[in-house]
């Protein structure tokens, strides 16, 4: 599916280490994208749990991974912690705004309000 293929891009970038501005762009879209279709955080937090155990587990069965286990396992884990760090800034970002919009919707519909019942007395 597209969404696979999407997945499967990510994470491959990701590994290459270019946390470049597309890298950047493209992590502010998919925390867009989990926020439009409702996904909640902690669903997102424990898919990058499952994701770490199974990268752990094929460095395990690597053998040429396994000549430098702790540098492989602290690579793949500084990729993925900067990788949740920065989708997770991309989700506070649009609550943020989100609160931000309500409020000011909020105090123009009140201010809308009261000028009306002002002028129907």
């Amino acid at each position: 599916t597209r969404l696979k293929a999407a997945q499967t891009e990510h994470w491959m970038v990701l590994f290459q280490g270019s946390f470049d501005a597309n890298y950047q762009n493209r992590v502010q879209r998919i925390g867009h994208a989990h926020v439009r279709i409702g996904l909640e955080v902690d669903w997102f937090l424990n898919s990058y749990l499952y994701v770490l155990n199974r990268l752990f587990e094929a460095i395990g069965n690597e053998k040429t991974l396994q000549k430098d286990l702790t540098k492989s396992m602290r690579a793949v884990s500084k990729a993925l912690y900067y990788d949740l760090g920065m989708v997770t800034q991309s989700y506070h970002a649009l609550q943020k705004q989100a609160i931000r919009d309500d409020l000011v919707a909020g105090g123009a519909a009140a201010s809308a309000g009261a000028g009306l019942g002002a002028y129907a007395a």
